[in-house]
């Protein structure tokens, strides 16, 4: 099996790899040490395509592969791991909110995640069940037109600085 980039990779990996070594590397351990969420460098990933990555190109999206942002999140990762974690969290937002809202909705909400302009987190982690989605015990019970959020969450990456977020509940 050839595991060889392709030229198309290798420039995504090189470009995300420039960034990370320029914007991330240097304040990543300041970042870390005085709990800052750095909106502004997510902002400056954002208009590289960093916050659109398997984002449809419908919605303003890049339209990658999972395997060329995994390529990415990893070169990223060398620079700051903090936020290319919440650089990923971001990318499942626009992702799932492009794939599964009705595409009126999602015209007008996707493409503002997939530039910045809109910050995204997802709402899973529990007491008790940390990240596990498989152990949810958050509940969304219909009730007429409604859902009713039952549970409770504890933490949610860049909550405050992030205006979607997408509550994970069983139904």
């Amino acid at each position: 099996m050839d595991f060889t980039l392709t030229e198309s990779q290798r420039a995504c990996v090189d470009s995300a790899g420039a960034f990370a070594d320029l914007a991330l590397k240097p304040h990543a351990a300041r970042w870390d040490r005085e709990h800052e969420f750095p909106v502004s460098t997510i902002k400056q990933a954002a208009a590289l395509g960093l916050c659109g990555l398997y984002t449809s190109e419908q919605y303003d999206g890049l339209g990658l592969s999972r395997l060329d942002a995994s390529l990415i999140f990893e070169r990223l990762a060398m620079g700051c791991t903090s936020t290319t974690a919440y650089l990923t969290i971001h990318n499942m937002v626009s992702w799932m909110l492009g794939s599964w809202l009705p595409s009126e909705v999602a015209a007008e909400w996707v493409p503002r995640l997939a530039s910045g302009e809109l910050l995204g987190s997802y709402c899973l982690t529990e007491p008790g069940a940390g990240s596990d989605a498989a152990a949810l015990k958050t509940r969304a019970v219909r009730e007429g037109d409604d859902y009713l959020i039952e549970g409770s969450k504890v933490f949610i990456s860049g909550a405050g600085s992030t205006q979607v977020l997408v509550v994970m509940a069983r139904t």
